[in-house]
């Protein structure tokens, strides 16, 4: 039986003192020494991240990947083509990975043959998107629905029993962005981006970046952070909010959803890099 989760996002001085002397009758014929003092050359610190919080989506993160035995996992976003809401959607079942069921309409996403990057059509209904061993994403388009559909899900989600509970690796892939005003997308849906995710499983968090790989379609670089909690990870920093779960053996590729309400929202899949 397929669980099925919608949560509603709304996108919708610094003063200088001089001081002086006058010395009466008193004289100094002494020449004044220049400061030799050197400059400090010693660089800024990096802006402070803020202390990782709850996402609000824990309830369906543990639910979808916490606690099932389900085949698929994973999100979808529905953006209306002429404005409106956009929801967002949490989903299991025993579907392969190269299909999803958006109401009653069937969609393949993919071919046996598509790449790693791919654009596919079936039944009328265009797909184009971004595919890992395990993860997918997708912008899902059919000329007949008046929504667009953002894609990520995933099979073969890592048991919490074989999640590493120690060092750190680093994770790099790509995803898809998307920008919002008011509610509305205001771009093209498939932006897409670079992903650079470091997982630390002994403090069990998780930090990165989402940055464009696109020179004509530019975005600010986009910080995630999460709290890894067993085969999943959730968090909120920077008002930006992040979710998604590990998959295939030893948590080897990863993939999630991120959102900052009225500013941006998209999907991303990437891989565990070799030590």
């Amino acid at each position: 039986m397929k669980k099925c989760y919608i949560a509603l996002i709304v996108l919708s001085a610094l003063g200088l003192v001089a001081c002086g002397s006058s010395g009466g009758g008193s004289s100094d014929s002494s020449p004044t020494q220049p400061d030799k003092t050197l400059p400090d050359k010693t660089p800024p610190s990096p802006p402070q991240m803020e202390e990782i919080q709850e996402s609000g989506f824990q309830t369906e993160a543990k639910t979808i990947y916490g606690s099932n035995n389900k085949q698929t996992t994973g999100v979808f976003w529905t953006v209306p083509k002429h404005g409106g809401n956009i929801e967002l959607t949490f989903r299991a079942s025993n579907d392969p990975l190269n299909n999803i069921i958006i109401g009653d309409k069937p969609i393949e996403l993919y071919s046996e043959n598509s790449g790693a990057s791919f654009s596919h059509i079936a039944n009328g209904i265009l797909s184009n998107g971004l595919r890992g061993n395990y993860v997918v994403n997708a912008v899902v388009s059919d000329e007949d629905d008046d929504n667009v559909y953002i894609v990520e899900q995933g099979s073969t989600l890592t048991p919490a029993i074989d999640m590493p509970t120690t060092g750190e690796f680093q994770y790099k892939g790509n995803g898809l962005h998307s920008y919002t005003t008011n509610g509305d997308v205001v771009n093209k849906y498939n932006v897409e981006s670079d992903v650079s995710l470091t997982a630390n499983f002994a403090d069990k968090t998780l930090k990165g970046t989402i940055s464009s790989a696109d020179p004509e379609k530019s975005f600010d670089s986009v910080q995630l952070a999460a709290k890894i909690r067993d085969n999943y990870f959730e968090g909120k920093v920077n008002d930006v909010k992040t979710v998604g779960g590990f998959y295939g053996p030893a948590a080897s590729e990863i993939g999630g959803i991120y959102t900052k309400d009225n500013a941006y929202f998209g999907t991303f899949v990437a891989q565990k890099k070799a030590q």
